[in-house]
């Protein structure tokens, strides 16, 4: 058998190797007919057309018949059985190439006769060409199930890569059969030459030519030797200069994780004495997450400490760097969660220190705020003169409401004056109480405070606030975070502006719309501000 007839077949099936899928199982094994079988018709007619004019030109060129297989998919067998099954049934099958594509499940399968096993064991040469077919053929899967495109795709893609690679290994082998040829011509040429020098010269040019050829020899030799030592010094000085930049690499992380446990050192011993104040100043079940993390921080530097030591008793520069790098992760981990059980006291502690100032304003606000409940009746009343009660519907609860509010934070402020000095932490939610309802109770009348002006310029007022919101939807598409973060707030607007343009059309209950659509528009900026500021910080830029 000729070498490039071994170089198709050995092409074949090494690119049937690449491409064979997961295990998979068939009905029962069948006959093959001709160059493609398609078990239920799932390739067109043209496309099968195609396969078995490629499958028969290229096993005509290369003496090596390929048969393809097209099933829906394999069971009972795996499907290397299944295609050793099929394959026997095949008459004369020690040339043949059996490929089986199921296109169900994505799966493909092969196998060949004794003949070709044979070739393959032989000939090895062709593998760097067929890597390139390969890799050609087998971007062809491009879903599961495969369509009849596909499962058709990868037989004919397969069949051209490999008659483009042997063509390729015919020109190559042909111009080494030439290039050989010639310097056996031009070796034959110069023996020739050789005999008859010797013929005339006669035994004095017998030794000339010895002398000369082991001169020669010689000269080679030290060449050779000149070389050899160079190439020593350059590789010599190469590994110096490597081992020196491996040396200098691991002296950094060494000298970082010493500067890591220096520092370490310090934060423990500054949060021991801070575990100490928040634990006679909160207590000590306050505070018992705190020493836990106290405790693993020390352990951590411990371990530091005896790794630190094993880097100082050796000298290579791969174990010195993971020495100092489970040195640095260590206490970043354990560093980071004793900043986290910190944090807290620190913060609690400033609460406590603002603590009297909030409640002396809490208190301002509430005379202020008092104050303001008979000005929004009034206001109300000369409101109502002026426009229809249908408008100022939802305007009608809002001073009963603040006067609600407005006692239920006298309470907690008198609540926080009497526990300030004997307990902070209740004190403090108090006050947040407090504040908290001094709020709402503003946002009641401050409706009512510019109800009239909202009103004299509901159409412009509701076109903003319609204009606002939509401009919120569109920033939050843009800024492609979690769906479900903002989706129930985008519907809310939705529905707000929706309520906007009917109150605009209809005149029906306008300010109550405006109020409901300010609304949302707060909760949603609430949402947004965080990813804007992300946004902005990490230099990305929208679309307009």
């Amino acid at each position: 058998m000729p070498r490039i007839r071994r170089l198709g077949i050995a092409a074949v099936m090494t690119a049937a190797m690449a491409l064979g899928g997961a295990p998979a199982f068939a009905t029962e094994a069948l006959t093959p007919s001709g160059y493609v079988t398609d078990v239920d018709g799932f390739l067109s007619d043209e496309e099968r057309t195609t396969i078995e004019t490629r499958a028969e030109s290229f096993s005509s060129k290369y003496s090596t018949v390929i048969t393809i297989v097209i099933v829906p998919n394999f069971s009972d067998q795996t499907p290397s059985e299944w295609c050793q099954a099929t394959l026997t049934k095949v008459q004369d099958n020690d040339k043949v190439l059996l490929y089986a594509v199921g296109y169900e499940e994505g799966i493909d399968t092969y196998c060949f006769g004794q003949e070709i096993t044979q070739w393959m064991r032989n000939d090895s040469i062709v593998k760097r060409y067929v890597d390139s077919a390969l890799s050609q053929a087998h971007r062809t899967y491009t879903s599961t199930p495969l369509t009849s495109k596909e499962a058709a795709a990868v037989p004919k893609t397969l069949i051209n890569s490999l008659r483009s690679s042997f063509d390729t290994y015919k020109r190559i082998r042909s111009e080494y059969d030439a290039s050989s040829q010639n310097l056996k011509d031009e070796a034959r040429k110069e023996e020739i030459k050789s005999f008859f020098a010797f013929l005339i010269v006669g035994l004095l040019l017998v030794f000339g030519i010895f002398f000369g050829h082991w001169k020669k020899l010689r000269e080679q030799e030290e060449h050779d030797a000149e070389i050899e030592s160079a190439a020593w010094r350059i590789q010599h000085r190469r590994e110096e200069r490597d081992d020196k930049a491996a040396q200098h690499a691991a002296d950094k992380l060494v000298q970082q994780a010493n500067d890591r446990l220096a520092a370490a050192d310090l934060e423990v011993r500054d949060a021991v004495k801070e575990w100490d104040y928040a634990r006679a100043q909160f207590g000590i079940a306050a505070t018992e997450q705190f020493r836990n993390r106290i405790k693993g921080a020390k352990e951590a530097l411990s371990r530091g400490d005896a790794l630190q030591q094993k880097c100082r008793a050796t000298s290579n520069p791969e174990t010195r760097k993971t020495l100092a790098t489970q040195i640095i992760s260590d206490l970043d981990t354990h560093m980071g969660l004793l900043s986290d059980a910190q944090a807290p006291f620190s913060t609690k502690r400033s609460e406590l220190t603002s603590l009297p100032t909030r409640l002396a304003e809490a208190r301002e606000r509430l005379a202020e705020e008092l104050a303001a409940v008979e000005r929004s009746r009034d206001e109300l009343a000369t409101i109502a003169g002026i426009y229809p009660g249908t408008i100022l519907a939802s305007l009608e609860d809002n001073p009963d409401k603040a006067a609600s509010l407005l006692a239920s934070a006298r309470s907690a402020i008198e609540s926080a004056q009497a526990i300030i000095d004997t307990d902070t932490e209740l004190a403090t939610s108090a006050v947040d109480t407090a504040e908290r309802a001094l709020l709402m109770a503003h946002h009641e009348m401050n409706a009512i405070f510019t109800a009239k002006l909202d009103l004299d310029n509901i159409e412009e007022r509701l076109g903003v606030a319609i204009a606002s919101l939509s401009s919120d939807i569109e920033e939050a598409d843009l800024l492609q975070t979690d769906p479900t973060l903002l989706a129930p707030l985008i519907t809310d607007a939705r529905a707000a502006i929706t309520r906007a343009q009917e109150a605009l059309i209809h005149n029906d209950n306008p300010l109550d719309a405006l109020e409901h659509a300010r609304a949302i528009e707060t909760k949603l900026d609430a949402t947004l501000d965080p990813l804007r500021t992300a946004e902005h910080q990490s230099g990305g830029t929208r679309s307009p």
